[in-house]
């Protein structure tokens, strides 16, 4: 992804990958027929992506993209892997809690992007002294948030929750970006923007609904057995 931002808008990208509930539904073979033969998880996926789109529409259509396919299917590939490696999370590893979890992953991805920048020459290139206070406040803030509690709380989720409840993430993000964006930068919202807001919270209700209605499901099944 933050290869792909260096040649596509950021909003683009945003709406390419909330595409990953979708890959959730498709990958999530254990759960197939309960997710295919619940109306209100199919519902619930399909109306969170018209949602986003329609929260970033007006921008890609003023700024447009690039007709390069190479970030387009590295994009594709990010997703689907995502999608896969969280999905091996919650079905293969066991025995081991969401903590010591996340953290091996984490420490993995820092090791190799470690590696990927000593070879591209990141670290002599860096201008260390030039780096702003500011910056490396934003840099421990993302550090604590973003993934020790953030992605923490997500492996914690994925082990708790069904993987296509949890992918909702990918619509309440891009909500919440632009609800900071009108409360810190007071940014000023459209109208189809506030239908795209609308719609996204209509998608993460139905397919909350479908998992109470699974539950029901499973209760009256329990009861007659």
């Amino acid at each position: 992804m933050i290869w792909a931002e260096q040649f596509l808008p950021s909003s683009f990208v945003a709406i390419f990958l909330a595409s990953a509930p979708l890959w959730f539904l498709l990958l999530d073979k254990v759960n197939w027929r309960q997710n295919f033969n619940n109306k209100y998880t199919i519902m619930g996926v399909a109306i969170g992506l018209l949602g986003v789109i329609a929260l970033f529409y007006e921008k890609i259509a003023a700024t447009g993209y690039s007709n390069s396919l190479l970030p387009l299917i590295i994009l594709c590939v990010a997703n689907i892997s995502w999608s896969l490696g969280s999905l091996f999370s919650k079905y293969k590893v066991k025995g081991t809690s969401a903590s010591v979890n996340s953290a091996w992953q984490m420490l993995a991805a820092g090791a190799a992007f470690t590696i990927a920048g000593f070879f591209n020459n990141e670290f002599t290139a860096m201008e260390w002294a030039a780096i702003p206070v500011k910056a490396w406040a934003s840099l421990a803030y993302l550090v604590v948030f973003g993934s020790i509690i953030g992605y923490s709380a997500y492996v914690f989720l994925l082990s708790v929750r069904s993987a296509t409840q949890v992918s909702t993430y990918a619509y309440v993000n891009p909500l919440v970006a632009v609800l900071l964006g009108v409360l810190i930068n007071h940014d000023k919202l459209t109208p189809m923007q506030l239908g795209g807001l609308a719609i996204i919270l209509c998608s993460v209700f139905f397919i909350n609904l479908a998992k109470k209605n699974q539950l029901k499901v499973k209760a009256r099944l329990e009861a007659q057995g």
